[in-house]
């Protein structure tokens, strides 16, 4: 089957069992990796943290600057399907994930507009605060 790019967001992974590992195993591992493949393409949360250190010497000042870097995929994704499969003659596993656009998008946008509405109203809240406080 073909997922046209315009209509799906896809992962994909595939890897021949040299390890002589359990086809089960295998396939799980490799379901894991096309789903994280997935939903790293929507979304990486980027996590940085850097620090500043001064220190004083007996010759004066000196300046340090330490910094780390990670990244993470931490979104869930409705309408995630993923299949696997293992070819016994080639000892290859394969898994792939995908998520319809279509569904993915009428999900957030209604997310987004429930948001929206909520905070609308907390602002209407407010500003009825503000104006029976005068």
């Amino acid at each position: 089957m073909r997922f046209k790019e315009t209509e799906y967001i896809v992962g994909f992974a595939s890897e021949v069992n040299t390890q002589k590992e359990n086809p089960v195993d295998l396939q799980k591992r490799l379901e894991r990796y096309a789903k994280s493949q997935l939903v790293e393409y929507i979304q990486v949360t980027v996590k940085s943290e850097t620090q500043n250190v001064v220190t004083e010497n007996s010759q004066g000042y000196q300046q340090s600057f330490l910094g780390t870097f990670s990244s993470s995929t931490e979104l869930e994704l409705t309408g995630l399907k993923v299949e696997s499969a293992y070819d016994t003659k080639s000892k290859t596993g394969y898994a792939i994930a995908t998520a319809k656009r279509s569904e993915l998008y009428n999900f957030y946008k209604a997310q987004l507009a429930s948001s929206l509405d909520e905070v609308e109203g907390k602002i209407k809240l407010a500003r009825l605060a503000m104006d029976a406080g005068k």
